[in-house]
């Protein structure tokens, strides 16, 4: 099981989740002419993977619902800043785009695909949004300013144009759903959640080895596309 570390970087304008991933090895030698244990061992690899896949398919859900929360309280007048907000998912030297921000407000997601061989040696897993856009000559960190010290539309200027925008809008997204975040990754991590993600992959076998019937349960991974919903 996965030890869980939430990480909020100083940065107000990026909201992340680092979940460290630890292998311990176990000091027991198995033999090898034991019957079954060469699916055991497969399927005690399967289960690593699993786990592994499973926190990013949760880490996945919760930054879409962060940027998708986000998105329609961001100050707005071309959209561009609304097009800048991004999820994405990193493991290693590897990063996945999750969702993207669109001009109005909300959020086109497309999960890329995370296959186990891409995921199997990560130490951890990183989910982040974030916004990023600077004006036209290039002076000015539109994305930063916005958030830090624009006034809410119907305020004095400088405040946002549209009713229901305004500064803050990232991190006030955060603060308002941060401790459902929270539970939703200790139960879908370690709870009833893992359990039943657990249970849907899970496919009992039949195998015949030396002579003997071999019953076992194997991981069926494939069976992990379908995407989660915070």
């Amino acid at each position: 099981m996965p030890n869980l570390r939430l990480d909020i970087p100083n940065n107000p304008l990026d909201r992340g989740f680092r979940t460290p991933l630890e292998t311990k090895g176990f000091g027991i030698v198995l033999q090898r002419d034991i019957i079954g244990i060469e699916e055991t061992l497969l399927v005690t690899k399967k289960l690593g993977d699993f786990i592994n896949l499973n926190t990013a398919q949760v880490v996945t859900a919760i930054i879409s619902h962060l940027l998708a929360t986000s998105q329609p309280h961001v100050p707005y007048d071309t959209g561009k800043l609304r097009e800048s907000g991004r999820a994405f998912l990193q493991f290693g030297r590897t990063f996945k785009d999750i969702a993207r921000g669109s001009k109005d407000g909300t959020v086109d997601v497309a999960p890329s695909r995370i296959s186990s061989k891409e995921i199997e040696r990560a130490t951890e897993i990183i989910g982040n949004v974030s916004y990023s856009r600077l004006s036209d000559d290039g002076k000015t960190d539109v994305a930063l300013f916005t958030h830090e010290y624009l006034n809410y539309y119907g305020e004095e200027s400088p405040a946002a144009r549209k009713p229901g925008t305004g500064p803050k809008y990232l991190e006030n997204a955060w603060l308002e759903n941060k401790d459902e975040y929270i539970s939703y990754l200790q139960n879908e991590l370690s709870g009833t959640g893992f359990e039943t993600a657990l249970q849907r992959v899970l496919s009992k076998r039949t195998k015949r080895v030396r002579g003997y019937t071999l019953y076992y349960g194997d991981i069926v991974l494939s069976k992990m596309s379908r995407p989660r919903k915070f």
